[in-house]
């Protein structure tokens, strides 16, 4: 199996064979998939009648499946990973499920699970369910002098002012999803035509407040990639929403994303009442976890299988790094999400590597992984002989002294 980078020069070859295939997901679309490429390193291999991505993620490789016959795919993909020393990882919908045997644990990874509506519910808002809705864009156009319009490239430079507006609104530091964002938006801007894109704009007296963009995913769905408003024209986003589906009506279902993992995007995305949520899965190999936690146990002699389980169950899925060899754990440790003032960064917990694989570098491998997907990693050495284990891989010690007061 042999992985190439997505690139504009083959993303033309990777259209046409997704056309072959019927799906909701925004996984798979020409567009997102070339906006993406870079940030996730996104690769794809061609597998008989099957699309394989392989994209990176925090805590290592992660690969999909598009296309007939995954059980048989499942295994190629991971035959491929255990002889490459690459944890295999593979995300399934629920549909694909069906194909698992037993070898494999299923985890659901919810910030990974896509809203899909009815264009028809989204363009009318009818009902109960959709009264906060009404009333939103009742006070927009109360409030202001506004109109639709149907986006077109000749609105380029009021496009990126919107999203450059938001980004001054919304940046923390160097967020390289922000500035991917804004990169991919001028992007299919400039091969508007190529990708089939559609899109709106709200204009407040003349003036472009909010604008939604996107392309195809089938005859039947669309998938909305952007959607941008300027913060101080409240209700906005509920205007373009309902403008843009009304826009759609040749499509049957609006595919809206994933919330990212974040409560209040999830919130938002609830609120319109999807009609499905395309729920995501990881699949890994229980040999793995097994091995995890049986290195976890001997490495920390003060935890037990039960504290070892509830934290693997936990922090497993996202948060673990795990280097193989010859089907073998033999070094990890937990990158936990966590926050330095505004800054992103991980805090490193459980390093352990088994005793008969030390010495070789595997966890300056993990850590070296971790810092070129955080802003900061910081971590509490266990003793004092760690001290000099982690200041040669750059760590700096610093020690602070908090105070609680009643």
């Amino acid at each position: 199996m042999f992985f190439e980078k997505i690139t504009k020069e083959n993303i033309g070859e990777i259209s046409e064979f997704i056309k072959k295939y019927n799906t909701f997901s925004c996984e798979f679309t020409p567009a997102n998939l070339l906006l993406w490429a870079k940030m996730f390193e996104t690769k794809f291999a061609v597998i008989d009648d099957t699309l394989c991505l392989c994209y990176e993620e925090a805590n290592g490789p992660v690969f999909a499946l598009l296309g007939g016959n995954i059980k048989d795919k499942i295994e190629v993909v991971t035959r491929y990973c255990l002889e490459h020393n690459i944890v295999p990882k593979i995300s399934l919908n629920q549909e694909q499920l069906i194909e698992i045997d037993d070898n494999y644990d299923i985890f659901e990874s919810e910030k990974s699970a896509e809203y899909i509506y009815s264009v028809e519910a989204l363009a009318n808002l009818q009902g109960k369910k959709y009264h906060s809705k009404r009333n939103h864009i009742s006070a927009f156009s109360k409030q202001y002098n506004w109109t639709f319009e149907e986006l077109c490239i000749d609105n380029k430079n009021e496009i990126l002012e919107i999203s450059d507006n938001w980004i001054i609104d919304n940046k923390k530091n160097d967020d390289t999803s922000i500035n991917t964002d804004r990169e991919g938006i001028e992007m299919l801007l400039d091969n508007f035509k190529a990708f089939r894109a559609r899109g709106g704009i709200i204009r407040v007296d003349g003036k472009a407040v909010a604008f939604c963009l996107g392309t195809p995913i089938s005859d039947t769905v669309f998938d909305v990639n952007f959607e941008k408003a300027l913060p101080e024209y409240k209700g906005a986003y509920a205007v373009i929403n309902r403008e843009f589906a009304a826009l759609l009506s040749d499509f049957q279902y609006i595919n809206r994303e994933d919330d990212l993992g974040l409560a209040g995007l999830r919130k938002a995305k609830l609120s319109y009442n999807p009609q499905k949520i395309l729920k995501k899965y990881i699949i890994i190999p229980k040999f793995i976890k097994e091995q995890a936690i049986n290195l976890f146990l001997r490495t920390f002699s003060d935890e037990n299988e039960q504290s070892a389980n509830d934290f693997f169950k936990k922090f497993f899925l996202h948060n673990t790094l795990i280097k193989i060899e010859n089907r073998e754990v033999v070094s990890m440790l937990f990158a936990i999400d966590s926050a330095i003032g505004k800054t992103e960064a991980a805090y490193i917990y459980g390093a352990a590597t088994a005793e008969k694989h030390r010495n070789k570098g595997y966890m300056k491998g993990l850590i070296d992984f971790a810092s070129k997907h955080y802003d900061a990693l910081y971590l509490k050495p266990a003793t004092k002989e760690l001290f000099e284990f982690y200041k040669k891989l750059c760590f700096v010690t610093r020690f602070y002294k908090s105070e609680i007061r009643g």
